[in-house]
């Protein structure tokens, strides 16, 4: 008698994609400064000037603004406040001018997780500090001028520092 051998095919299923959540950031106005409030989730964001002391924070990949998709904008009266909470941030800084009337200063704090900030073309009459917080974040300064002190402290993890054309009325502290 024959023996049958039976064959079997093999498939593969590939599994669902699995991406970052985005999260929602807060935006408002707190007395005349803009506040910039993220969550736990990974947000990424862009904090751009438009035109003069016309700030304009966007959401990319999925992150909210105040609950919506579209941009928020506000008028700059004096400093402005991130602090991005957890999560895998991405914030992009860009044509920021902090040096009209009685602007002055731009604090960033970048929270628990592997942050990316990236600053270009940012003016400030007063400080500009950045809390990178934990985890391994990566910092790229580009054309940044701030009218006393430019801080940025970094916490456990491994961090990347990369500035070029940085000009400060006193010190910079790392």
């Amino acid at each position: 008698m024959k023996k049958r051998t039976q064959q079997r095919t093999c498939r593969l299923e590939s599994l669902e994609t699995r991406n970052l959540m985005a999260g929602d950031v807060s935006v408002q106005m707190v007395s005349d400064d803009i506040h910039i409030t993220g969550d736990d989730a990974s947000n990424q964001i862009v904090v751009e000037e438009i035109a003069q002391d016309k700030i304009r924070v966007s959401g990319k990949n999925g992150t909210l603004i105040n609950g919506r998709s579209r941009g928020f904008t506000l008028t700059l009266k004096d400093d402005i406040k991130i602090d991005l909470k957890g999560g895998h941030d991405d914030l992009e800084v860009k044509d920021v001018n902090l040096n009209n009337k009685w602007h002055s200063k731009l604090a960033i704090k970048l929270g628990t997780g592997d942050d990316d900030l990236e600053m270009d073309q940012v003016q400030t009459r007063h400080d500009i500090t950045i809390d990178a917080g934990t985890g391994h974040d990566e910092i790229d300064l580009t054309q940044i001028t701030a009218g006393r002190d430019l801080s940025i402290k970094g916490d456990y993890g491994e961090d990347r520092i990369e500035a070029s054309e940085i000009e400060t009325a006193r010190d910079i502290v790392i």
